[in-house]
């Protein structure tokens, strides 16, 4: 492709003024968290761009970047960054900061002067990257057909990726599924996979629309509300049952055994996904946490309540498994561990923006009042998971069996862009209620499975022979040294991270010890501040 320096020159001038004028008629303020903020702007198209509103994301973006970062970002390398991870859009594209002039080079050809890189002018840098987009978007094909969504992935995750690893940026489209694993999502409470026929049920939210009105899973789903589901692709389909407000649906379902159709009306409602199964085995609630999100700390809650019930007074204890589990919301974290606490703290948050700094402590009110509580962790179990299980291991409420956890005691604030893309951004990080930061370190547990494949018999007779190797190793986690990585690295090793397979192993260790009252006692010598052994 032919280029005119001169040409390109003269346009940019023209662009810029366009550009400049759109980011002064921005107004309004960001969305963080919950806060639902609208910003007014006027379009102004350039070469199929609308420059102003991606001015507006882009500036916005980086402005929420540079004030919340855990650690005061450099604008230049997050810049740097973004124009780096630009390149990945075209295969012959690149771009270079050289003599602090921005260049563009496609493939073998001399590199295209973009004029003048600005430095730590965030205003400034909002527009070049306006520009390398236009400049790009003439000389590389790859680069004429993306969507606007495929240049903000690219900046804001690859400015991201100069300050940690756990910061990223979910496009529009992942976004919005972000917020229904977090806070729901008005539909049938179903997840279904396409089929030839239609749509599959795959699983069914627990007293969600469709389980009220007997959908099964197994059930194929061949139209909603008079739409052939047959043909339509993954998205369409889960479009055609879900909606923006609750109100009616129609289904024709095809169920195995019946030879005909079946029509059901269902109703659509918010529905926020099940994050957490239980069952009661001999006198013991097991539940399982696999994340936490908008009703988690309610269903932990409600749960419970329902082993109570199940068991007739006869409950033993309680296990709570953590295996597995990313996490999820810091405050439902915060909400499981102080259904559980009397008193005490339950973490703390440290970072550069005023509002990353917080304290957190239980409120009075134990709802297993006092029953042995043993948590099950793995490699895996992170941020949210670490947090409710050092805070029930350091106020001496649980005992903690599996491997070390995965380290993430980072916490990321959820940035809404005006796109509705999202920005997960780290801005504080987490310690234990010792005051040991849980970053990079994570939980020991109480007993180490790693590597275990004796029966569950021989693990529990090995702790009464045997000293415990994790009580010995507690006191240099609760005080972990502050040189090399290396050193924090070798502690790890105490009881290495592991994605544990041998679930019946570590279910059955869990069991007998939190109903077995002598036991307990060999597992917790020196504790007792508020766990009860109960008979």
């Amino acid at each position: 492709m032919t280029f005119s320096l001169a040409h390109y020159q003269i346009n940019t001038m023209l662009k810029y003024i366009l550009i400049a004028t759109a980011i002064v008629l921005i107004s309004g303020c960001t969305t963080v968290g919950d806060r639902s903020i609208t910003r007014a702007y006027s379009p102004v198209i350039v070469d199929g761009l609308d420059v102003s509103f991606m001015g507006a994301v882009i500036k916005q973006g980086f402005e929420e970047i540079r004030e919340r970062a855990l650690y005061e970002p450099s604008i230049n390398e997050l810049f740097a960054g973004a124009l780096d991870e630009l390149g990945s859009i075209g295969e012959e594209a690149s771009f270079s900061i050289k003599a602090g002039r921005i260049f563009l080079r496609i493939g073998e050809d001399l590199p295209i002067d973009l004029g003048k890189a600005p430095k730590d002018d965030l205003p400034l840098w909002s527009r070049a990257m306006i520009d390398v987009v236009l400049a790009a978007r003439r000389e590389s094909e790859p680069f004429h057909q993306a969507e606007p969504e495929d240049f903000y992935t690219a900046m804001f995750n690859g400015a991201l990726s100069r300050l940690d690893e756990f910061s990223r940026y979910a496009d529009r489209e992942n976004a919005a599924r972000n917020r229904l694993l977090r806070d729901g999502v008005i539909g049938l409470g179903i997840r279904v996979i396409k089929a030839d026929d239609g749509a599959l049920v795959q699983s069914i939210v627990k007293d969600g629309p469709a389980a009220e009105v007997g959908i099964l899973i197994g059930d194929m789903i061949i139209t909603a509300n008079g739409i052939m589901l047959a043909e339509k692709s993954l998205p369409d389909i889960r479009r055609s049952l879900e909606g923006r407000s609750e109100g009616p649906i129609t289904l024709t379902i095809k169920r195995k055994g019946e030879l005909e159709l079946l029509t059901i009306k269902a109703q659509r409602k918010l529905v926020v996904p099940d994050t957490v199964t239980s069952q009661v085995v001999n006198g013991v609630a097991e539940l399982h946490i696999k994340s936490f999100n908008q009703r988690t700390a309610l269903a932990v809650e409600d749960a419970l309540f329902e082993a109570k019930d199940e068991a007739a007074g006869g409950l033993r204890g309680l296990i709570l498994d953590l295996r597995g589990d990313p996490g999820g919301l810091l405050n439902q974290a915060i909400k499981v561990a102080d259904l559980f606490l009397e008193h005490g703290s339950i973490t703390q948050l440290h970072g550069r923006h005023p509002r990353s700094n917080q304290s957190y402590k239980a409120v009075r009110g134990d709802i297993a009042d006092g029953l042995p509580i043993v948590i099950i962790v793995d490699g895996r179990a992170a941020s949210a998971a670490e947090i409710l299980t050092a805070a029930l291991q350091d106020n001496h409420r649980a005992i903690v069996i599996g491997t070390v956890t995965l380290g993430k005691g980072s916490v990321q604030t959820i940035i809404r862009l005006p796109n509705n893309g999202e920005i997960s951004l780290t801005w504080s990080r987490a310690a234990a209620p010792s005051g040991v930061g849980l970053h990079g370190l994570g939980i020991l547990p109480d007993i180490c499975l790693s590597g275990e494949i004796s029966p569950a018999g021989e693990v529990i007779s090995h702790l009464f022979i045997s000293p415990n190797p994790m009580v010995a190793a507690r006191p240099q986690w609760l005080n972990p040294p502050r040189g090399s990585d290396e050193e924090v690295i070798s502690l790890r090793r105490e009881c290495p991270a592991e994605m544990r397979t041998n679930v019946a192993l570590d279910i059955e260790v869990a069991r007998r010890i939190v109903s077995d009252p002598e036991l307990l006692r060999v597992v917790t010598p020196d504790r007792g501040a508020q766990i009860a052994i109960k008979p």
